[in-house]
């Protein structure tokens, strides 16, 4: 009986091991792994750089607002040189993206302009992280994760309005929008 104990731990704790380990990289690592690649631009961004002023909003929107610590974000741009490696990329991030994990919010844009994508994970009134996905044949993509506590989708709903009441500076996202010009 001892030895059967002695031989079934550790094919147990074996097991577990493989079945906790997911075959899939991770948004966080894919952003590690990637935030200092050539073609490549990593941001992290504090919440304070919207420059929103709290006594404008309501308490829905201040709840929302204060839910939120910073976002993450990495972007890739594309040129002649790298379609090849820019579609590998674009289909890395869609992978790991369409996982079943990550719940799906909102959809939207064109084939002109650019499509995107809002996710999260987690459960609705219990969010991890929000991500947002949008990319452009003719640009590139970006990714940006939305890291806080106590989020809700009905919270994440609220921020369009909170951005419309933004004072955000151009210059605080220079780098991004020349970037990819």
């Amino acid at each position: 009986m001892v030895a059967l104990v002695r031989n079934i731990i550790p094919f147990v704790l074996l097991l577990s091991l493989m079945t906790s380990c997911g075959d899939g990289t991770s948004l966080q690592a894919y952003f590690v792994d990637h935030q200092e690649q050539p073609g490549f631009l990593s941001m992290d961004v504090p919440k304070s750089i919207l420059n929103i002023d709290e006594s404008a909003l309501n308490p829905d929107e201040q709840e929302a607002y204060k839910s939120i610590d910073r976002l993450n974000m990495l972007a890739y741009r594309i040129d002649e040189q790298n379609m090849d490696l820019f579609n590998a990329e674009l289909n890395k991030v869609k992978a790991i993206l369409d996982a079943e994990q990550y719940e799906e919010l909102l959809r939207g844009g064109n084939i002109e302009d650019g499509k995107f994508v809002i996710k999260y994970l987690g459960e609705d009134n219990a969010v991890k992280e929000f991500v947002m996905f949008g990319h452009a044949d003719d640009k590139g993509f970006a990714v940006v994760r939305v890291l806080g506590k106590n989020m809700s989708a009905d919270k994440m709903m609220n921020l369009s309005q909170i951005m419309s009441k933004s004072n955000m500076e151009e210059d605080a996202f220079k780098d991004l929008i020349n970037f990819f010009n």
